[in-house]
């Protein structure tokens, strides 16, 4: 890839879809995903804010911008755990934060040191983490919105914290419950004494965690549950129909292997997907079974392992569907003898693909998809290809289930 400025950053990686050659028999360019893997985005950012902070070194002299941030975050009183210039020598040079909630804190805690606004946060979040900025329906995300946009510090969002929970819930059967509702009304709000009123007043509508995703999820596994057979069929036409009942027979044939760990109390793989050679950023969170299981047993699922399950069901949904009634379209065709070539089913439906899922995204209150992001960025280069579920296979079986180490004797 070529350099390029970050203001272009996004849209370039967008249009570099479309400079790959989906005709070469060479497996797709892993090291496009690995340059988007790598922590130096992560550290340009921080050095960014930290340059107009005051600091004067290079991005490259991580021990001494560590430093720089440490002095900042003792200044604005407040540690990002026993050893905060370590911590930040290793996310600067090794990786991202956890996308854990002591994570996302962490990185709450990064932009009040750095002197951030709510809208340099949401873009840090976005662009630098890789994660959803502003979970509304937490608690301490809304008050650090609230701080941050009106410019206080993280010792005044703490103080607010406690007071809010602090304070007696009220059971209001009314209480706003969709996300973005929520910020809607955060955003409205001028004063300490409105915020809390207003957490208070709903904080029992909080307690409703991703209740749009997870009705959409449930209906997406339903929608692909009836395609699966047929598309099945298409791309193993010489083995016998199956019957897709349950999550594990669904990801077996989305993903092209068994999803569960076990069969008959055998081993299946030795290692989880979790462990292949995909970038990290890929595999991290990687919709699995488990994943799948969380959210429907509406366990408390983070943003991103959701917000993945999503973008997997829409994109198998999407191109299963779209294969079956090109196949059906191209036999009559022959049934009639008209034989002309047919277009491969992705090509001119990527854009269909996009709105589609950047549609269902918003309305989940989830990030649109995002090229710099490198799982997203997976998707979008299956859905370029001629093929893109059998894409998708491939790169799961160049990448996974060719490596010995994964894979049962």
């Amino acid at each position: 890839m070529t350099q390029i400025d970050n203001n272009q950053a996004t849209e370039f990686v967008h249009n570099d879809y479309f400079s790959f050659d989906f005709e070469e028999t060479e497996l797709p360019r892993i090291e496009v995903m690995a340059e988007l893997n790598t922590a130096s985005t992560f550290c340009e950012y921080v050095h960014r804010h930290a340059v107009r902070c005051g600091y004067q070194g290079e991005s490259a002299d991580i021990k001494s911008l560590a430093a720089f941030i440490a002095e900042k975050c003792n200044k604005a009183d407040l540690t990002l755990g026993s050893g905060a210039k370590a911590t930040l020598e290793r996310w600067l040079s090794k990786g991202l934060p956890g996308n854990t909630a002591d994570g996302r804190d962490n990185v709450y805690k990064l932009c009040f040191a750095l002197e951030m606004d709510a809208r340099q946060t949401a873009e840090f979040f976005l662009k630098a983490y890789l994660e959803r900025p502003f979970n509304y329906k937490s608690i301490s995300e809304a008050v650090y919105f609230y701080c941050l946009k009106n410019r206080l510090s993280y010792k005044d969002a703490i103080r607010i914290i406690s007071t809010v929970e602090e304070t007696a819930a009220i059971q209001n059967p009314y209480a706003d419950d969709v996300t973005e509702q929520i910020g809607e009304q955060l955003r409205t709000i001028e004063t300490e004494a409105e915020l809390i009123t207003y957490l208070t007043e709903n904080r029992s509508g909080f307690a409703v965690e991703n209740k749009t995703a997870t009705d959409k999820i449930q209906a997406l596994i339903k929608s692909c549950s009836a395609v699966a057979p047929k598309e099945y069929d298409l791309y193993y036409p010489y083995t016998k129909e199956i019957v897709v009942n349950n999550i594990d027979e669904l990801l077996s044939v989305i993903y092209g292997y068994s999803a569960r760990a076990t069969e008959n109390a055998k081993p299946l793989y030795k290692k989880s997907i979790t462990k292949s050679d995909f970038p990290q950023l890929v595999k991290r969170n990687w919709p699995q079974r488990e994943q799948f299981q969380q959210i429907l047993e509406k366990k408390n699922a983070s943003y991103d392992v959701v917000r993945r399950a999503l973008i997997m069901l829409l994109f198998y949904d999407f191109f299963a569907t779209a294969t079956i009634a090109e196949k059906e379209a191209e036999a009559k065709r022959r049934k009639t003898g008209k034989e002309e070539p047919v277009a491969h089913v992705s090509w001119g439906l990527f854009d269909e693909f996009e709105t589609e899922a950047n549609t269902v995204l918003a309305e989940c209150g989830y990030v649109r998809l995002y090229w710099r992001n490198p799982f997203d960025w997976m998707i979008g280069y299956c859905a370029m290809a001629p093929e893109p579920l059998r894409m998708l296979r491939t790169l799961i079986l160049e990448y996974y289930l060719n490596d010995p180490s994964v894979m049962d004797e």
